[in-house]
């Protein structure tokens, strides 16, 4: 499948598949876990022009002096204009639509049928989670 969402999502995806990867006592079933991992690192193949971009946001909005980039212990240097600059840049950059490719979806109860007890109790509805799983994830 292929589908177009914005960097943000891709990131809540990466980030929830590096989340569920470290929940402990997951059972037997990890499955399901390389699943994700396997939907996640497929889907999120664009991050890594996201993180080019980004890097190159960093080195557009850094202190400079006399042209050149200042760092301090190997760290970027920032004027308070800059650093704004480069927040605004980067939620503008987050928010941008890209094209991503894939091969299934996965199911939410599935996922929470996995969880250990404790963590079933403080799982979230699918309604609370669809804005963040969605395409990738699906209720049933």
């Amino acid at each position: 499948m292929k589908t177009v969402v914005t960097y943000k999502k891709l990131l809540q995806l990466k980030t929830f598949a590096n989340s569920v990867a470290n929940i402990q006592n997951l059972g037997d079933d990890v499955v399901f876990v390389l699943k994700l991992q396997k939907l996640a690192k497929k889907a999120c193949k664009p991050l890594e022009d996201f993180e080019e971009k980004t890097e190159d946001l960093r080195l557009d909005n850094c202190f400079k002096e006399n042209g050149r980039i200042v760092r301090q212990n190997g760290e970027f240097q920032w004027t308070a204009e800059g650093e704004k600059a480069f927040r605004q840049a980067y939620k503008a950059l987050a928010l941008e639509e890209v094209e991503t490719h894939f091969d299934y979806t996965l199911s939410y109860k599935d996922f929470l049928a996995i969880l250990p007890e404790r963590d079933q109790k403080l799982a979230a509805d699918w309604e609370d989670m669809e804005e963040v799983l969605s395409p990738f994830f699906v209720e049933k």
